[in-house]
């Protein structure tokens, strides 16, 4: 069964500044980024301790797994609850290229190191307007995000093109649909790796169309 993490607000930064929910309207995410006239803007990443998402084990260099220690804190949601969270990324932007931008991750092998998007992608250009990003999962093996025209999409690169994760955008005319993060079960064990190089994918995407 697909997990599905749903954007709660319609905005025009949607990737920047949201919360994704579950099923069940519970809140599993929030992604903040500060004000759009701040020069240096950087995204902060943060996983609610109790939700509905399956654990989450991350592998240290020797090959064991890693306990995680990331700081825990505490939010206000825009419901008015208050819920604890743990940070698990930030990726600093660099809006002149956005393959100079850096990430941050709070847990795995790229722990407490500032990784540029151009060492942890490669990218490979496609026939048309399409683009591939591949980049290694901690599990050791090799993803690739797919950039389409509306939506990029998340597949195994190692030929069989399983299906990882997928992003449907909002319907135009709809009020209700706010957009939905699609995660297949062979993705369920890294979603927030993949939620948090989706959020680069889309924003690459969107400056692609000249959207920024």
């Amino acid at each position: 069964m697909s997990l599905n993490l749903y954007l709660r607000h319609r905005n025009l930064e949607y990737v920047l500044n949201n919360t994704y929910c579950d099923d069940q309207g519970n809140t599993v995410y929030t992604v903040h980024t500060p004000s759009i006239f701040t020069s240096n803007r950087s995204t902060t990443f943060s996983k609610a301790l109790q939700n509905s998402l399956p654990p989450q084990q991350l592998l240290s260099e020797d090959g064991n797994p890693t306990i995680d220690n990331a700081i825990s804190h505490t939010v206000t949601l825009d419901t008015g609850a208050r819920s604890n969270f743990i940070y698990i990324a930030q990726i600093e932007w660099r809006l002149l290229k956005l393959s100079n931008s850096k990430f941050r991750f709070g847990m795995g092998r790229y722990s407490g190191k500032e990784v540029p998007a151009k060492d942890y992608f490669r990218t490979k250009p496609t026939i048309g307007w399409s683009h591939h990003f591949m980049f290694t999962g901690e599990d050791g093996k090799e993803y690739k995000w797919f950039l389409r025209r509306r939506y990029p999409e998340l597949t195994l690169n190692d030929g069989s093109n399983t299906s990882i994760a997928i992003f449907h955008p909002k319907r135009l005319f709809s009020k209700e649909d706010r957009g939905r993060l699609e995660i297949f079960p062979q993705g369920q064990h890294m979603v927030d790796e993949i939620l948090v190089t989706f959020t680069y994918m889309e924003r690459v995407r969107k400056a692609r169309e000249g959207g920024g």
